[in-house]
């Protein structure tokens, strides 16, 4: 019986689905090595109804190489998809093209195709490509999936806010989960840029976010605020009090507060104030609704000491609007106490503590105004042991005039010798005066009185530094990471301090603890490579230098400096190194020196152990030398290519530095050796 009677007999065995009889022939036919397009079709057919679905893509893929116009190998491939058989995505995607390709197929096959190769695309994350058909962006199950792709997924750089404000209008709102709306709501809110675009956003979605979502509450608590600080009152029907009544599940101590104030509780609102403040328990937003109350209540020291809260990073729009309403509380707290603050020194004139008062918020209205010195100098004349008067007074003149400043801190100095405002003070203007030997002396003298200083000392270990005392400032470091073992920055100063004087080992260690401490801390994986090249701990070199460069690709770090000092430790370890490891180093090298010229333009470095990565290839075996992978833009044939490649480079390195004596003498050295290779000599002798 021929093949085609054979392909017949096979057809009917599957349409009266005898699966087994099916199978038995097409074995027999491949087993004779006969290759047909139907065979492969009929193969894969009986294999998926087998349960075989691995073999039939197999075989629809042997039908495809055989004739990829015919249909039926691609449908069967498509089918497998459809029905979750067959998960490569990526070939699916050509499957589908492919089916779109094929005349004859019909026209709702077509739209089925077209349609679902949207949502490959989506799977595929090749969002430019999915959304390059505006009609697709019109069915509303697409939108529904680019939704949750475009959401969930971070680095594409497309016009995201647009896709979602677009899939949002077409979706139902009610059938997202709360999930999908809190993830929108924080990715519109980041995109919003004004305090009405955000309240917007939060209409949209708020209802659909579960009860007591932290980031939402807070949210809709500083609009609360916002609107307080400004109005002094608090609209009931407002929408915002809506949606965070809507929002929370369980009071907190903000919204207690806010129910007595929105009742007109004053005494209730004031009794829970002063309970918090008591309990330092004032935070922000409910510094918000306190302000007010005890602006009302003229208790201005304590609003102003609220208003030093930091207020934390909500959104760049809420902080904006949120500072403006603070200022406006503080200076009419600050103004108010003014006020007070000239009464009572005008009756009692005999007062310094008044006067200290006034000035010191006449200070605070305006680090300019004269009136505060002048308030200040009065106290300071009744009483010449206030330590703060002197502080003050020394704080309204140093913009003024320096001298006259420095010399009241010193008076504050002695008064309090342990005041670390005051030493600090004194620090800033020393050294804008240029007086560094008088800094030094101060920096001492207060280091001895508070050992424990670390802000003094660390100071004086960096104009130690500056000044060159590597012994002076090593030993103030040292005391240092002995009361702190947490401070990288001293760490990393310290490592450069001991590399300095020449004690790598302790430098090593300095940086190394450095490292321990803020693993991506880039100048001391940097200064811990290069130690460890001096020391000859080149493994250690390698080691870091491959954690940088992972950092590196992954987009974490950009100091790309690290291809070349990865380089250069190979190269040192290979020309330390037995030959039996060598020639496995160079290899290594070759296969990453590219990347070091590519991270490093302009660089000459590259060029130097280039060459000398060449020039030690070239005194292998040229059998052996046929082994090296060295890179393909370099076109090596030969050791004598190694050799001009190597001398070419050495010349670059003299053209940046033509007085380097070390790089005439490798140009030396590989021409020597271009003469020992071609057995002359004339041209080289100079």
């Amino acid at each position: 019986m021929g093949t085609k009677a054979l392909l017949k007999t096979i057809r009917q065995h599957i349409d009266a689905k005898e699966f087994n009889k099916a199978k038995e022939i097409i074995e027999d036919l491949l087993k004779q090595d006969v290759s047909d397009y139907l065979l492969f079709v009929f193969a894969a057919v009986t294999n998926v109804e087998i349960g075989n679905d691995c073999e039939a893509v197999n075989y629809y893929k042997k039908a495809i190489k055989l004739d990829a116009e015919k249909p039926l190998a691609w449908q069967g491939l498509y089918k497998l998809y459809e029905q979750g058989k067959y998960v490569d995505l990526e070939h699916i995607l050509i499957v589908t093209q492919n089916l779109l390709c094929i005349p004859g197929i019909a026209p709702e096959k077509v739209s089925a195709y077209k349609r679902e190769l949207g949502f490959i695309l989506l799977k595929l994350k090749k969002f430019d490509e999915a959304f390059s058909i505006p009609d697709r962006l019109d069915d509303v199950d697409f939108c529904y999936e680019a939704l949750k792709m475009v959401l969930f997924t971070d680095g594409w750089d497309g016009d995201r806010k647009k896709l979602i404000e677009q899939f949002l209008i077409k979706i139902d709102s009610g059938k997202l989960d709360c999930k999908i709306h809190r993830k929108c709501a924080i990715l519109r809110c980041s995109w919003a840029e004004t305090l009405e675009e955000i309240q917007d956003v939060l209409s949209w979605h708020v209802t659909y976010i579960s009860l007591d979502d932290e980031w939402l509450t807070n949210l809709l608590r500083y609009f609360v605020i916002i609107s307080y600080l400004k109005r002094r009152q608090v609209d009931p029907s407002s929408d915002v009090i809506s949606m965070l009544k809507s929002a929370v599940g369980k009071e907190t101590e903000f919204e207690l507060l806010l129910g007595h104030i929105q009742k007109t509780e004053m005494s209730s609102s004031i009794k829970n104030i002063d309970k918090n403040l008591k309990n330092d328990a004032c935070k922000w937003p409910y510094i918000g609704l306190a302000v007010p109350l005890l602006l009302f209540q003229e208790r201005y020291e304590q609003v102003l000491f609220l208003l030093d809260v930091e207020i934390p990073n909500i959104h760049p729009a809420i902080t904006k609007a949120l500072s403006e309403e603070i200022f406006c509380a503080r200076c009419e707290a600050l103004y108010e106490a003014r006020f007070l603050a000239e009464n009572a020194a005008k009756s009692n004139p005999k007062s310094w503590q008044w006067y200290l008062v006034l000035g010191e918020i006449c200070l605070l209205l305006n680090t300019e105004d004269s009136f505060a010195t002048s308030a200040l100098v009065k106290a300071a004349k009744l009483n010449p042991y206030s330590s703060k008067a002197f502080f003050l007074l020394g704080s309204s003149l140093k913009t003024k005039n320096r001298t006259k400043a420095i010399a009241c801190l010193e008076r504050a100095a002695k008064i309090r010798p342990q005041d670390t405002k005051v030493a600090k003070l004194i620090e800033e203007l020393l050294s804008l005066e240029g007086r560094n030997e008088d800094l030094l002396k101060h920096l001492i003298q207060y280091s001895k009185m508070v050992p424990k200083d670390l802000w003094a000392r660390k100071r004086l270990a960096f104009l130690e530094l500056q000044n060159g005392n590597l012994d002076a400032a090593i030993d103030q470091m040292q005391r240092i990471v002995a009361l702190d073992k947490t401070d990288v920055g001293i760490w990393t100063a310290l490592g450069d301090a001991y590399k300095k004087r020449g004690n790598y080992q302790s430098a090593i260690k300095a940086f190394k603890e450095a490292i321990d401490l803020e693993s991506d801390n880039k100048t001391a994986q940097i200064q811990f490579i290069q130690m460890c090249q001096v020391t000859g701990q080149l493994e250690e070199a390698i080691e870091q230098s491959l954690k940088l460069i992972k950092c590196v690709e992954s987009g974490q770090s950009d100091t790309n400096c690290v291809y070349l000092l990865y380089a250069e430790s190979i190269l040192k370890l290979a020309q330390k190194s037995v030959y039996s490891l060598q020639f496995d180093l160079l290899n290594r090298f070759f296969g990453s020196i590219e990347k070091a010229f590519d991270r490093n333009p302009g660089f000459v470095l590259p060029f130097k152990i280039a060459a000398d990565a060449l020039l030690l290839a070239s005194r292998y075996h040229v059998d052996t030398f046929q082994h090296f992978e060295f890179p393909k833009t370099w076109k090596m044939e030969s050791v004598l290519d190694a050799v001009e490649l190597a001398i070419h480079y050495y010349c670059l390195v003299i053209k940046a530095h033509p007085n380097c004596a070390s790089a005439w003498n490798d140009l030396g050295i590989a021409l020597l050796r271009k003469c020992q290779l071609t057995k002359e000599s004339s041209g080289y002798t100079k």
